[in-house]
């Protein structure tokens, strides 16, 4: 598949990112396109939630096949036509999809995921399994604190061992939010590829300084995509009977 970049309006006042991801694990998720766009002073509204942001880059996630539902690979700029409000945009740049990926792996290692704490490390190796020789995985751990663990890297051995000595945390607290954002805060410092967040959690947030507002405006801003993934909790689920 292939990346659509840097789509401007033709008065040049926004610019736009549009993507054709597909990466293994994540190609389903991306599939289903996701599509995040600069706004103008309007609010938006999603959920009685609004929302008011400026960003510089638009992100939409497409795959594209034809009528037998296999993955088109050989298409150009030309064969694309985007329109903002029914009016026109103009695709500068065409990009393969064999572009880097960066992906910030964010683990949960709070004293609540302690009887899961193997299927997070096995979901963590999957991941570093897949990568390809310019992919570049980055791993954090959080608790009552956000620890990184590993820089961003393209060694699986060590991407490996890294997973292998996670443990679970005997403090309590479990920050969700604070974890997110420091990853959104450490893709920013990479400079090339694309960008996504996978965390692995029971989703109990209960520490974070960062609220949820703030972190939804942070991730609206980013270029990142963020993929929760709740690993369940069973004296949880029996508590909320």
């Amino acid at each position: 598949l292939m990346r659509i970049a840097n789509l401007r309006r033709p008065n040049g006042s926004r610019h736009v990112l549009l993507a054709l991801i597909l990466l293994p694990l994540l190609a389903a998720a991306m599939g289903s396109g996701a599509f995040s766009a600069q706004n103008d002073p309007a609010p938006q509204e999603e959920s009685e939630f609004t929302l008011k942001v400026n960003v510089d880059l638009v992100v939409l996630n497409l795959i594209v096949v034809d009528d037998a539902g296999r993955s088109i690979t050989n298409l150009r700029r030309d064969d694309f036509s985007l329109y903002e409000n029914n009016e026109p945009q103009t695709i500068t740049e065409l990009l393969p999809t064999e572009a880097p990926f960066n992906l910030a792996l964010v683990l949960d290692t709070s004293s609540s995921v302690k009887k899961n704490l193997h299927l997070i490390k096995k979901a963590g190796i999957e991941f570093a399994q897949q990568l390809r020789s310019n992919d570049r995985i980055g791993i954090e751990a959080f608790s009552s604190s956000v620890t990184q663990l590993q820089g961003f890297t393209s060694d699986r051995k060590q991407l490996t061992r890294t997973l292998d000595k996670l443990t679970v945390s005997n403090f309590g607290g479990s920050k969700v939010y604070d974890a997110i954002a420091q990853a959104v805060y450490r893709l920013r410092e990479l400079s090339t590829g694309r960008s996504a967040i996978v965390i692995l959690s029971d989703a109990m947030e209960n520490a974070s300084r960062i609220k949820f507002d703030g972190l939804r405006l942070l991730l609206a801003q980013s270029d990142a995509v963020l993929y929760p993934v709740t690993v369940l909790n069973k004296q949880r689920e029996q508590d909320n009977l």
